[in-house]
């Protein structure tokens, strides 16, 4: 997982971009640090979730920006929005461990 911090923005995607060849291999993208994401941003993140290996990119935290931007462009189909250590949607659920006592 790939872990962004701070503004996600014009100036920061200058610098992402260097490094998009290996970014747009990694399928989960953690945004817990970031602060806030201007079009420049979201539009970054649209071009890493179309380059991923499967089209789609699992974002954990992404921030309210970010997701009422994804919402506006309609590019949400791109995303798998997760909170914390959430799993994905389509993951198999566990059975419930048994409890022993203490």
């Amino acid at each position: 997982m790939e872990k962004l911090s701070g503004k996600l923005n014009r100036d920061s995607v200058e610098t992402l971009w260097e490094r998009k060849d290996s970014l747009f291999k990694t399928e989960e993208a953690d945004l817990s640090q970031v602060t806030s994401v201007d079009s420049a941003g979201a539009a970054f993140l649209v071009l890493w979730a179309k380059n991923t290996p499967s089209g789609k990119l699992a974002v954990t935290n992404m921030p309210e920006d970010a997701v009422k931007l994804m919402h506006l462009f309609r590019t949400e189909p791109l995303f798998e929005f997760r909170t914390g250590n959430q799993e994905p949607d389509d993951a198999p659920e566990r059975e419930p461990q048994e409890q022993k006592p203490a």
